[in-house]
């Protein structure tokens, strides 16, 4: 089976990349444009020589809000650190004027308190009140939230399942973007390194017009490719000048 020489030039730069890489790597390395480089690897994956298959990959960045979270606190833990130094019981008014956060806020601060199990909702005379007795250790979000601040972004491979877990509630109280790239990978299959290894690279056609005494003499006849002569085609057009006056004469 030969090859084209686009197509061989790739299946060696796959090879060369570990025996996988990206079609954005051929490209710069064969420096070639996206259309020829994904035409050549549907040939090849038609033979069996790649596969190719696509790898989407997430990075997570902070959003303006969750910089200011990272800076100034968490509001649940900013609503804790509050209830604590009013005694370990506040009520929903006195965290709004103590903490400065607006009552809404507050509210859904308190429901992070309980979800995190650091503190608990108290009745005491008609009065709900937010029991708090310690300020927690930072927490696993919290961590998170520092990492992604401190590196600017991360991807989804550099997480664990936890973290994946964190990043999924952080996108939901809106503390977190993320970006999704897909990537197209070019794998070399058993096939194409067998390809490969016979070491037939097919030198590339050069198309001529005529059979020259040089071509003849130099056997470089046997490397071109001769262009089809269509018989049908249109000659060119000439627009030969009026004869001098002298030569009608003549």
């Amino acid at each position: 089976m030969a090859l084209e020489k686009v197509c061989y030039e790739i299946l060696r730069t796959v090879k060369d990349k570990g025996g996988e890489t990206t079609v954005e790597e051929i490209e710069k390395t064969l420096n070639l444009d996206h259309s020829a480089v994904m035409r050549n690897l549907l040939s090849l994956e038609q033979k069996n020589l790649v596969q190719t298959f696509e790898l989407r990959k997430s990075f997570y960045g902070l959003t303006e809000e969750g910089k200011k979270y990272v800076e100034e606190g968490l509001p649940e833990r900013n609503v804790v650190k509050t209830v604590v130094s009013l005694g370990g019981k506040a009520s929903l008014k006195e965290i709004v004027e103590h903490a400065g956060i607006p009552e809404d806020l507050a509210n859904i601060a308190i429901g992070w308190i309980v979800r995190k199990g650091w503190g608990q909702i108290l009745r005491e005379d008609e009065t709900v009140k937010i029991e708090a007795k310690t300020i927690p250790e930072e927490g696993e979000d919290e961590k998170l939230l520092h990492k992604i601040f401190v590196e600017t972004e991360v991807t989804s491979e550099e997480l664990n399942p936890e973290q994946v877990s964190l990043i999924g509630e952080l996108k939901r109280r809106k503390l977190v973007s993320e970006k999704v790239f897909s990537i197209r990978i070019v794998k070399l299959t058993e096939v194409g390194l067998a390809q490969l290894e016979k070491e037939v690279e097919v030198k590339p056609e050069v198309e001529v017009t005529a059979l020259t005494s040089e071509l003849i003499v130099s056997g470089k006849w046997r490397e071109v490719k001769f262009k089809e002569y269509n018989v049908t085609a249109t000659p060119p057009v000439t627009y030969p000048g009026k004869k001098h006056f002298y030569l009608e004469f003549l």
